[in-house]
């Protein structure tokens, strides 16, 4: 029997209390059978999310996503990393491709495999340069522990990105532009 999970999300109402936003029911059939104490994901499973190209919805894709990499046999700390890099993708859709257009929308794909976790990011808006995502290196993270008034605050999502997935892609064909990332499952 599948299980069915109903996730509430909690936004901060500005006075430092949560909230509930939504509240929305996910059924994924990932506990079909155990394997060793933890659940063992059959088949392809998908979801999709679009949310408008506004900053106030990242959160709500960032819970979203960490909930359901909870349901999967990802650790605490790379669920939290996934949902970052998502998180990043997204913001970087919403900031660069649609330039704060919040009439636009930006999708978030999630497919589980049992050997695989592939998320595609995808928008309609200005593509990215694809020198942007070859160029995006770890070591462009590195900061001066000395100099920590000149950090700087943008550039750093890519690199994320490119260290804590195993595979990323960007496309952009007919006005369509994906960034699809990969991580792979523990066996």
């Amino acid at each position: 029997m599948p299980q069915q999970r109903v996730f509430s999300t909690f936004l901060e109402n500005g006075n430092g209390q949560s909230t509930t936003c939504k509240q929305f029911s996910v059924c994924l059939y990932v506990c079909e059978h155990r394997e060793n104490g933890r659940a063992a994901i059959m088949g392809l499973r998908k979801m999709k999310f679009i949310i408008d190209s506004d900053l106030d919805n990242i959160p709500l894709i960032g819970i979203s996503i960490n909930k359901l990499c909870s349901l999967i046999p990802f650790s605490e700390r790379m669920a939290l990393q996934v949902e970052l890099c998502v998180v990043e993708a997204v913001t970087n859709c919403i900031k660069h491709a649609y330039k704060y257009d919040s009439a636009q929308k930006v999708g978030v794909g999630f497919t589980l495999s049992p050997e695989e976790l592939v998320l595609d990011i995808y928008d309609t808006g200005i593509p990215l340069e694809m020198e942007m995502l070859d160029r995006a290196d770890f070591k462009s993270l590195e900061v001066d522990p000395e100099d920590l008034e000149n950090i700087a605050e943008g550039g750093r999502g890519l690199p994320i990105i490119k260290e804590v997935m195993d595979s990323v892609v960007y496309e952009s064909e007919k006005g369509m532009n994906c960034l699809t990332m990969k991580k792979k499952l523990a066996s």
